[in-house]
């Protein structure tokens, strides 16, 4: 068996893999996996998918940060008539 500083390191190993492959994955689905070219081609191609793969990042936090602005003002408008209605009943 591991030691408790031996899974401690390992976990930290494969939180940094997962993220890694998972960016990996998504060039896959790109198109990514067939990159073939000599020097300056090959690194436009790989710094294309690079952009791509930021780009539909940045879309999808930015579309999460809506959500979670809009949830939060929905709760804070059920919060407000939640006090409300506390004060009508008194």
């Amino acid at each position: 068996m591991f030691t408790q500083e031996q899974r401690s390191h390992n976990r930290e190993k494969l939180k940094f893999r997962a993220w890694v492959e998972h960016v990996f994955g998504h060039w896959v689905l790109m198109g990514g996996k067939l990159i073939r070219g000599v020097g300056q081609v090959r690194i436009a191609k790989v710094g294309l998918l690079n952009l791509s793969y930021n780009l539909r990042q940045y879309v999808y936090l930015q579309k999460q940060s809506g959500i979670e602005l809009l949830a939060g003002m929905v709760y804070q408008m059920r919060k407000k008539r939640a006090i409300r209605g506390k004060k009508e009943e008194r």
